[in-house]
């Protein structure tokens, strides 16, 4: 009686338009949804389903709904409005609505960020990553197509979406949180996954370095993607294209190849980032010159990029459908 009476509550209070698909994933479709009572103010329903013999996938829907719960709400965060998980094998949440778009789409159309707004949605995205990790909790799947726009109106007022592959530590801080399974895009998979190794969340710093230095460049390390994973197995140094770099600030290379150490220990935790002198550029009555060569790692020869523009990307808005 209890599910029934939630499922007839949820119907009731929310009017789901199935005409407007926000995006499709493998278990999840998303739609735009309103309130019966406020119908002006538009939400994302993000609706899954997952077969009851696929037991990881039901963990994950479970998890996701847990971990959303956990984070409660946070400016740089796609917030939970609403849920109905009474069905076995299905579950919907309503998120708040990001009408500007995913990252990725933005990037394409600008080709690249101009440093300042670079600058300004990469302290949101380390914010938010900093407050996730601070829950005990890694994202495990941040990429251009999980970050979305607030709205049309800014470059910089992003917000994290897609918590389906997320993990979080019950007794967070007293245990570290530790992974095994591999998740998250090709293009932003941190070398600890690739040599199959427990990984924790330096993983999401590595993906947060492929988006800085995508939004900054307007190129993704896809064009010679196993080139570049061979390296990293390898355990070689790595470098990024001429062209990628020559109009950048030494702050600004410096903070991605911080991000982008190949060893885990190595890289920026979120707290670090948010310290590093590009996300805190001094004011211009105590501003002095920094040599950008003393900033840099040593970058190597190797071509490792293509335009973001690439095929077959993924388009979704309001709430990433997996």
């Amino acid at each position: 009686m209890g599910a029934a009476v939630s499922q007839q509550r949820f119907d009731l209070l929310w009017a789901v338009d199935e005409g407007q698909v926000l995006g499709k994933g493998n278990v999840a479709v998303v739609y735009v949804c309103t309130q019966r009572c406020a119908p002006e103010k538009r939400y994302a329903l993000k609706d899954l389903s997952a077969d009851l013999s696929d037991i990881a996938a039901l963990n994950r829907m479970s998890e996701e709904l847990r971990i959303l719960k956990a984070l409660g709400c946070h400016k740089d965060i796609v917030s939970l409005v609403d849920s109905d998980d009474t069905r076995v094998g299905k579950m919907r949440l309503v998120l708040e609505l990001c009408e500007g778009g995913v990252l990725h789409d933005r990037i394409q159309q600008l080709q690249r960020y101009p440093e300042r707004d670079a600058r300004s949605c990469c302290t949101n995205l380390v914010n938010a990553v900093a407050y996730i990790h601070s829950k005990g909790i890694m994202h495990r799947d941040i990429q251009l197509e999980s970050i979305l726009l607030a709205g049309t109106w800014s470059n910089s007022a992003v917000k994290i979406s897609g918590f389906g592959y997320a993990k979080v530590v019950r007794d967070f801080p007293k245990s570290l949180l530790w992974s095994r399974s591999v998740s998250g895009s090709d293009l932003y998979v941190a070398p600890e996954v690739l040599w199959q190794q427990s990984h924790g969340c330096e993983v999401d710093m590595w993906a947060l370095g492929v988006v800085v230095y995508a939004m900054l460049s307007g190129l993704l390390p896809c064009g010679l993607l196993y080139k570049w994973h061979r390296q990293i197995v390898d355990g070689e140094i790595f470098g990024l294209p001429d062209q990628a770099w020559r109009h950048l600030s030494g702050g600004a290379r410096d903070l991605i190849m911080r991000l982008l150490r190949p060893r885990a220990s190595d890289r920026l935790t979120a707290a670090q980032a948010l310290c590093h002198p590009w996300l805190r550029p001094p004011t211009p009555a105590h501003s002095s010159v920094v040599r950008s060569d003393s900033l840099l790692l040593r970058v190597g020869e190797c071509s490792l990029a293509c335009s973001v523009g690439f095929p077959g990307s993924a388009r979704t808005v309001g709430a990433t459908g997996r």
